[in-house]
């Protein structure tokens, strides 16, 4: 279960680490988003493009969307492990 955890917290740092590749390119006026590889170990990727290409979307969008997925993700792996220690302790009576 814990080799699940991390390889899905790589996944979605992937994520974040393109939202912000994407946001901070200086030629990419729009994103388009697509598969690449074979059926067994293809991988998504976001293409950037310097002028607008139709079925694009914006730089800002697909950064954005990149971002939110990669922290929904980080959270989803990490809430698990951090509630347990966030609740408080009960005391035991005597």
């Amino acid at each position: 279960m814990l080799l699940l955890r991390v390889a899905v917290g790589i996944g979605g740092l992937t994520f974040l680490i393109t939202g912000i590749g994407v946001l901070f390119s200086d030629g990419c006026r729009s994103v388009t988003w697509g598969s690449r590889g074979d059926v067994r170990a293809g991988n998504f990727t976001a293409v950037c493009h310097d002028s607008v290409v139709a079925g694009g979307m914006s730089q800002g969008l697909a950064g954005l969307i990149a971002i939110a997925a990669g922290v929904i993700i980080v959270a989803t792996v990490m809430v698990p492990q951090l509630l347990p220690r966030l609740a408080p302790r009960r005391v035991p009576r005597n």
